[in-house]
C-alpha cells in the first residue's frame, strides 16, 4: 500500500478536467457579459478567447498554476456532486440502472418510469425541475422514447447471456450466504457483484477503475455542457427579444 499513488485516474478525469472546463466556461460567460462588443459566439472564437485572456492576464499564469489546479480540483468535486444529483438521477429514474434494463425488457415509456403516479408533490416538483434544467436531454428522451429510441438505448442482452448472468449471480449469493432473491427486485444486487469482483479478480480492478473514471468524466461533462447550452439558449432568446423590440 505504501507505493500506491494517492491520486487515481478518477481525480483527473472525474474532478480536475471537468473543473478546468467549468472555470473556462465561467470565464467565457463572464467575458460575454463584461464586453458587449463581443456576443457569446464571438467569445467562443479562438482568436477572441486569446485576446480576452491577454486583457485579463494581470498575474503570471505559470506562477499561479498551482492555485489554478487546486481551484479546478475543488470545482470538479462540486460539479461531480451536482451532476450526480441531476444527470445521474435523470438517467437512473428514466432508463433504470443498466443492471436492470440489460436483463429485462420493460414496456413503460421513459416518462412513465421517471414520473410515478404515487409520487408526492415535492418529489414531482423536484423531478420536473430536474427535467427542466436538463431539458435538451429529457426532451429528447421523453419525446422519442416511443419511436425506436428505447430499443437503441436500453436493448436487453441476449437471453443466453441473461441466463448465464443470473446463474452466476445466484451462485455468488450461495457463496456469500445471502438471501436468494430475483435480480430484478428493487435492491442493488449489482453493488454486491461488483464489490466481490473488485476484491477477488485482480485483472478486473484496473478496468473497473477506468470505467468508473470515464463514467464520472462523462457525467460531469454532460452536466457542464447542458448548463452551458441552457445559458446559450437564454442568451439567444434575449438577443432575439432585443432585436424584435428595436424593430
Amino acid at each position: 500500500m505504501g507505493d500506491k499513488n494517492p491520486f487515481s485516474i478518477y481525480d483527473f478525469l472525474g474532478y480536475l478536467f471537468p473543473g478546468i472546463v467549468t472555470i473556462f466556461v465561467i470565464f467565457i460567460i463572464r467575458q460575454s457579459l463584461l464586453y458587449p462588443s463581443y456576443d457569446l459566439f464571438d467569445c467562443l472564437h479562438v482568436n477572441n478567447i486569446m485576446e480576452m485572456i491577454q486583457k485579463e492576464m494581470t498575474f503570471n499564469w505559470l506562477e499561479a498554476s498551482v492555485a489554478i489546479v487546486i481551484i479546478s480540483y475543488i470545482t470538479g468535486h462540486i460539479i461531480a456532486y451536482l451532476s450526480s444529483l441531476t444527470v445521474e438521477f435523470l438517467a437512473n429514474k428514466s432508463l433504470r440502472y443498466p443492471s436492470e434494463y440489460l436483463l429485462e425488457r420493460k414496456s413503460l415509456s421513459f416518462y412513465d418510469q421517471y414520473m410515478y403516479k404515487t409520487d408526492r408533490l415535492y418529489k414531482k416538483v423536484c423531478k420536473y425541475s430536474n427535467a427542466f434544467i436538463l431539458w435538451p436531454i429529457s426532451l429528447f428522451l421523453f419525446t422519442f422514447s416511443e419511436h425506436g429510441l428505447r430499443d437503441f438505448l436500453v436493448n436487453p442482452l441476449p437471453e443466453y447471456i441473461v441466463r448465464a448472468i443470473k446463474n452466476k449471480t445466484y451462485g455468488l449469493y450461495n457463496i456469500l450466504g445471502l438471501e436468494r432473491r430475483s435480480i430484478n427486485d428493487s435492491f442493488d444486487f449489482h453493488r454486491v457483484v461488483m464489490h466481490y469482483t473488485y476484491l477477488h479478480v485482480e485483472n478486473a480492478q484496473r478496468k473497473a477503475d477506468n470505467y468508473v473514471a470515464l463514467y464520472g468524466f462523462l457525467r460531469a461533462m454532460c452536466f457542464i455542457c447542458t448548463i452551458f447550452y441552457d445559458y446559450i439558449f437564454l442568451n439567444a432568446l434575449y438577443t432575439f427579444r432585443h432585436v424584435f423590440s428595436e424593430a
